[in-house]
């Protein structure tokens, strides 16, 4: 096995291809779910992966969340994306994409919830931040926050798991998908990775 690994990297560099370092590989997509298994085939809600990961330098580095679909997201009324995770010490880790919902209209189609870290209680709370920008380009929606924003619980060092992506139709008052159990919503996700944000 070792020799025809050893010629397999030789002949690699004799052509001339680069052998990838840990440094230049692709970040992993913490959720990846099957194309079209979404009900009634519906590529705006048919969700094939979703991928957390860093972004940026210094003050500008960011926590980034990319939902990638089948097709184009909706962005007209009546349908809803999420993608979620738990943080050891915390717990749920939210973005979502909800347009013109009741809530919506009010706070804005884009989200960023955590369950923890509010400083003055020590039961923790759900947070809205709003400091979280929304991309939506081709069949991708990416959010982004910067990290000087995120109290500790969620910044460098936290273990991110049970990663989740949910599209579905939208509750027309907040905008939260309406299928709650497995199998419920249009589309769902899940990735077992653990993430450790750096």
């Amino acid at each position: 096995m070792r020799t025809r690994l050893a010629v397999a990297l030789a002949a690699t560099l004799a052509l001339g291809t680069a052998v990838p370092s840990q440094g230049a590989m692709r970040p992993l997509n913490q959720v990846v779910d099957p194309k079209g298994d979404a009900k009634a085939n519906l590529g705006f809600a048919d969700i094939l992966t979703g991928r957390w990961t860093t972004q940026g330098t210094g003050t500008s580095r960011a926590l980034v969340a990319t939902l990638t679909l089948a097709g184009a997201p909706r962005t007209d009324p009546g349908f809803g994306y999420e993608l979620s995770a738990q943080v050891d010490g915390c717990g749920l880790v939210q973005f979502a994409y909800r347009p013109f919902s009741v809530t919506g209209t009010s706070l804005g189609p884009k989200s960023f919830y955590i369950g923890c870290g509010a400083p003055d209680d020590i039961y923790g709370t759900m947070s809205l931040y709003d400091e979280v920008t929304l991309t939506i380009g081709g069949r991708t929606i990416t959010w982004s926050v910067p990290l000087a924003a995120l109290p500790r619980e969620v910044n460098v060092g936290a273990t991110y798991r049970e990663f989740g992506a949910v599209a579905d139709v939208a509750e027309p008052l907040t905008g939260s998908p309406v299928g709650l159990l497995p199998g419920a919503s249009v589309d769902t996700g899940y990735g077992a990775a653990v993430w450790k944000l750096r």
